[in-house]
């Protein structure tokens, strides 16, 4: 999973990818392209849902947590993708 978030005062998800195994999905790609149906931050969490580019189902939900102390930062969270299976995930990255 890839994930580029803008540093907007709302959550703006700029780009992103998954790929397992041999299945990939990317946002705005020709091919298995999805689109963030929405997402939201708040708190210490950050929720994003994945659609078909119609907009007619969710194909992948990212669930993530954050915590901040001092200089220290750490997030992890889950990765479920319809149909596929669900993943934890450690996040590497400021």
């Amino acid at each position: 999973m890839d994930l580029t978030i803008g540093s907007l005062p709302v959550l703006s998800v700029i780009a992103g990818g998954i790929s397992i195994g041999e299945r990939s999905l990317s946002i705005g790609g020709a091919e298995n392209a999805v689109i963030v149906g929405q997402a939201f931050r708040e708190d210490n969490r950050i929720s994003v849902d994945f659609t078909d580019p119609n907009v007619e189902r969710i194909v992948a939900e990212l669930r993530l947590f954050e915590a901040l102390e001092e200089r220290d930062h750490a997030m992890a969270g889950t990765l479920r993708v319809i149909g596929q299976g669900a993943y934890a995930l450690t996040c590497v990255g400021p």
